[in-house]
């Protein structure tokens, strides 16, 4: 499977969430500039299955707001946690590619910390059920 997070980046820019990829949106790594930014960061899941030919691939969602506007991060993280909800349960985020998979949102979005600069940072983490490469 290709870039998750840029699939999902490209996911949220198609449904007018963000504005796209290393604009207001970073994966892995949260720049320091803007203020406000979006970041999605992949981290270690469980893996593959012991049956069939799929894994869980897990990643975090976090949504950094301004000292200006400090909660645009938390209404920026619902915002992309509602997106994320799929009433079909399996998704195909790029169809001319043939990606699909479950999309499991791990818990609502909440604040995680502020940055040395005093902005909250809200997130929360997803976990991405598909077949293995």
């Amino acid at each position: 499977m290709g870039d998750l997070l840029l699939d999902i980046v490209e996911y949220l820019d198609s449904e007018d969430i963000v504005e796209g990829d290393a604009i207001d949106t970073f994966r892995d790594f949260r720049p320091h500039t803007p203020d406000q930014v979006v970041t999605l960061q992949e981290y270690a899941g469980p893996g593959g299955f012991s049956y069939g030919e799929g894994s869980a691939r897990r990643f975090q969602i976090t949504a950094r707001g301004s000292t200006e506007d400090p909660n645009w991060g938390r209404a920026k993280a619902w915002e992309i946690y509602n997106a994320l909800l799929f009433e079909e349960g399996v998704v195909d985020l790029r169809p001319d590619h043939d990606i699909w998979g479950i999309i499991t949102r791990l818990q609502t979005p909440h604040k995680l910390f502020n940055d040395r600069n005093d902005r909250a940072i809200y997130g929360f983490n997803v976990s991405f059920t598909t077949k293995s490469d």
